[in-house]
């Protein structure tokens, strides 16, 4: 096989090969390994025990277990089931979207401005939609787990900072 630069694969590139450019002195890079499963969040894992809610302690923890890399529609209803019960510990009313709850008021509150709000505000509203499109359409289903992982870190100190500011004591 004929590998080229613009091979996906960037560990076949061989940095020892002294291609005559000058200044070419620094090493190859190398991909990382993209993470397969959502990464636990201390901050939000500290918030979650505290709240002492079973159902939050085993959503987050069955995230954080299965590979989503595998089960992209599982890990992303329960993304969303995960941000959907949160919001309710956290006061948002029956039936209001958490999407609506984390809203911008509330992320400003919480201390999230600026370009980090938007990217969050994004974030959370790629997991309402793939996980409502997972859950009700018949075919449509979110397969980028890649995209769901990284939300979850977006959100996850939005989630951990709601959750320590309730009363649970």
């Amino acid at each position: 096989m004929n590998e080229s630069p613009d091979d996906d694969d960037l560990s076949a590139h061989d940095a020892s090969k002294d291609d005559g450019e000058e200044g070419d002195d620094e090493p190859s890079v190398r991909p990382t390994r993209a993470p397969t499963k959502i990464r636990r969040q201390s901050g939000l894992a500290e918030a979650i025990n505290r709240s002492k809610n079973s159902k939050l302690i085993d959503l987050y923890t069955s995230l954080g277990r299965v590979p989503a890399s595998t089960n992209p529609q599982l890990i992303a209803v329960g993304c969303w089931a995960l941000c959907e019960t949160i919001a309710r510990v956290c006061g948002a009313p029956d039936k209001q979207a958490f999407t609506h709850h984390f809203s911008n008021d509330r992320l400003e509150r919480l201390g999230f401005s600026g370009e980090k709000r938007k990217s969050i505000t994004r974030a959370f509203a790629r997991l309402a939609e793939g996980g409502n499109e997972t859950k009700h359409h018949a075919i449509a289903s979110t397969c980028d787990h890649r995209t769901l992982i990284t939300d979850m870190e977006v959100v996850s100190p939005v989630l951990a900072k709601a959750l320590n500011s309730q009363d649970f004591d």
